[in-house]
């Protein structure tokens, strides 16, 4: 059909006018980078519409194909070998500094993107953002061990509320509850780091005991290692708080790697252990009340702990599958824990496998979350409960090793108690009080604990809660 435009309005003075300007327009927001492009050209001479269209599918093809390029650039982690010459380490690191940052996915160290992470003490190695034919040419160097995508490490709770149950099932044998919670120490002196989203420090029911390690998380969080999420609240108060806590006198040390959504990522976590690692306090536990897929890197940087001899112990997590599948439950040495509910069988949701070591309370768990007292469900609230009874063992053995500790408590777990707890699973299920019968009741009170806990209780007596009993 004839067109019924006259023709002045389709001359390049009149109707397309006001397309090319749309379009010039158009470009100009979503082609910063191309601005002085289009603007020259389009100063420079007068275009038809055709040609103008051509132009931009031309730019915003290219637009999209840098966006895409951008994009397939993603966080990962490089493992130098063990027996590594430290010069080859030096100049391995300098020469991938060098790469990424001609491939311009270094973005300073400033500000909330700091991309090159080196770690020097958990093991050597660094962690990067990088394409991944650039991850391909640094696990092709000689000394590079392993190079692994870097994972996201998650919170292990679910929800639920009934009433607590977990102090009064784990100071006895296997005997019903009998509706109290009872021990003959509080923890007090041994230095708990719970590596998760923060603890809540100012409340009371940490009676002051709870302070800030590090915060590994860059959401610009106004306070330092702060929760803001509530799980690493919840842990700690399980830990160590006066209302739910078993050892109730113990040091809880806020190192945040976790954001305010419960999830963070593995060379997060991993900075976290090297500083854990330089800066730790004797006798030192480590709570790991989250998990990671298979991690070389983060299995590495757990081991290194405790060579150092600091005891860690880890979630198995909450995917019904085996524990050996997830870090830092798979880690050698680590103390990795299942969860049970109150009839002590497995919950369905719980890990298992030959890399769970024990199990523990772990459904309708109450403790605190943030500000106020929730039950949560997961193998994170299991993992707190031994990590109390380990406090408990470690007040009166400060020199302890973290194989020792392991040992204890394994040995004296109650036997033969968890209902289908699962293929190749140990049924073990945390005991407190054979953990601390035969070496902590016969063991003196340090002065330290004396003196803080009981304000020099009589040789006859012991502290118990902060008073003399």
């Amino acid at each position: 059909r004839r067109p019924t435009t006259p023709r002045k309005d389709r001359s390049l003075n009149g109707g397309n006018r006001q397309v090319r300007a749309f379009i010039y327009h158009g470009l100009q927001g979503i082609l910063k980078r191309s601005r002085t492009f289009v603007k020259i050209m389009y100063s420079q001479r007068r275009f038809s519409c055709p040609v103008l269209f051509f132009v931009a599918v031309v730019i915003a093809q290219c637009y999209c194909l840098s966006l895409a390029g951008a994009s397939d650039s993603r966080r990962y982690i490089v493992v130098f070998n063990k027996d590594a010459h430290p010069e080859s380490v030096v100049e391995h690191v300098t020469k991938a500094r060098l790469l990424l940052t001609s491939g311009k996915l270094i973005r300073g160290s400033a500000g909330k993107h700091r991309s090159f992470v080196e770690f020097r003490h958990a093991f050597r190695g660094f962690s990067a953002e990088m394409k991944d034919e650039e991850a391909q040419l640094i696990a092709s160097w000689k000394h590079v061990a392993s190079v692994e995508v870097d994972g996201i490490a998650q919170a292990m709770y679910t929800t639920k509320d009934p009433v607590n149950w977990g102090l009064d099932r784990i100071d006895q044998g296997v005997e019903d509850l009998d509706g109290q919670y009872v021990s003959n120490t509080t923890g007090c002196g041994v230095n708990l780091y719970v590596v998760d989203s923060g603890v809540k420090l100012d409340l009371l029911d940490f009676g002051g005991r709870a302070r800030a390690f590090g915060d590994y998380v860059d959401d610009n969080q106004e306070k330092r290692a702060y929760d803001c999420f509530g799980h690493g609240t919840h842990v700690a108060g399980i830990i160590g708080s006066k209302t739910f806590g078993v050892a109730k006198r113990a040091n809880i040390w806020s190192v945040r790697v976790l954001g305010c959504d419960g999830t963070g990522s593995n060379s997060n976590v991993i900075k976290a252990l090297e500083d854990i690692l330089e800066n730790h306090q004797k006798p030192a536990i480590v709570n790991l009340a989250f998990a990671t897929s298979l991690s070389t890197a983060v299995n590495k940087a757990v081991e290194s702990l405790i060579s150092a001899g600091v005891t860690v112990i880890s979630a198995a997590g909450n995917d019904q599958s085996d524990a050996c599948d997830y870090s830092p439950a798979a880690s050698r040495k680590v103390i990795s824990v299942g969860a049970t509910d109150a009839t002590d069988s497995r919950v369905s949701f719980s890990n298992f496998g030959s890399c769970v070591h024990v199990f523990a309370p772990g459904d309708s768990i109450t403790s605190w979350w943030l500000s106020e007292p929730k039950s949560k469900t997961g193998t994170s609230a299991a993992s707190a409960f031994v990590s109390g009874v380990a406090a408990l063992y470690l007040e009166a053995n400060p020199d302890a090793s973290p194989h020792k500790v392991k040992y204890v408590i394994e040995q004296a777990a109650a036997k033969d108690q968890v209902a289908n707890p699962g293929d190749t699973s140990p049924n073990l299920l945390l005991n407190l009080v054979r953990t601390t019968e035969s070496d902590l009741a016969n063991a003196p009170m340090s002065g330290k604990c004396s003196y803080a806990c009981a304000r020099s209780c009589e040789s006859t007596k012991r502290c118990i809660w902060g008073e003399c009993r």
